[in-house]
Formats: structure tokens, C-alpha cells, sequence
């Protein structure tokens, strides 16, 4: 009856939301930066993925952090900052989904969330 699926949707809603992880964060400096364009056979699953590599990992995020290819494209401040952090040395907070993990590794490497410049 409606009543009944009105209860469940809610209680669904509201664990649907409790199970979401809370983004990860740390401060360190870019060691390098990789990113993937289209393969002679027209492979696309990592097209505009950019992976980054830091000084000191974070727990959990073990290879370092990555940013998928539809935040590359829709969001290109945040490749902007950390291209800008690279070449100046400069020390980047990430703050990172420990949950959402680069499917082009076994090591874990965390979606960005947002980033900032530290100085």
C-alpha cells in the first residue's frame, strides 16, 4: 500500500545517504601527474582521467589521488591548480573520496573532491 512504500523510501533515502563516505583529507606536494587521451584501438575508458602521484600518500589512498574525465573536462581549474602547485612546489590540501577508486590500478588511488593551495 502506499503508506508502506512511502516508509520504505524514506528509510532508504535516509540510509542511502548514512552509507556515503565522508571525504579524506591531507596536504601534500604533487610528485608527478599523468593523463590518458584515446588508444589506437578507440579504447575511451580513461580519456581525460588525470592521476596524481604525491610526496606523502594518504592512508586508504595508497597510490595518490585521480580526477575522472568528466571533472578534466567540466572543471579544468582543478588541473589548472594542480599543474600550478607541480611547477611552483607548492603544497596541495586534497580532500578525497575513499570510496571512489581509479579502475586503472589495483593500488588505490581516491577521486578528488576539491583541492587548495597551500603556502
Amino acid at each position: 500500500t502506499y503508506p508502506m512504500l512511502k516508509k520504505y523510501l524514506l528509510l532508504l533515502t535516509f540510509t542511502s545517504f548514512c552509507i556515503m563516505a565522508d571525504p579524506v583529507a591531507t596536504v601534500a606536494n604533487v610528485e608527478r601527474i599523468f593523463t590518458y587521451g584515446t588508444y589506437e584501438n578507440n579504447n575511451l575508458s580513461f580519456r581525460n582521467q588525470v592521476v596524481i602521484l604525491v610526496d606523502t600518500p594518504l592512508a586508504g589512498c595508497e597510490g595518490g589521488f585521480w580526477i575522472s574525465g568528466d571533472d578534466a573536462e567540466n572543471n579544468p581549474t582543478m588541473v589548472s591548480m594542480l599543474l600550478s602547485a607541480f611547477h611552483a612546489n607548492s603544497q596541495v590540501r586534497f580532500s578525497a573520496y575513499n570510496d571512489d577508486f581509479w579502475s586503472g590500478s589495483s593500488t588505490k588511488y581516491c577521486r578528488i573532491n576539491n583541492l587548495a593551495l597551500v603556502r
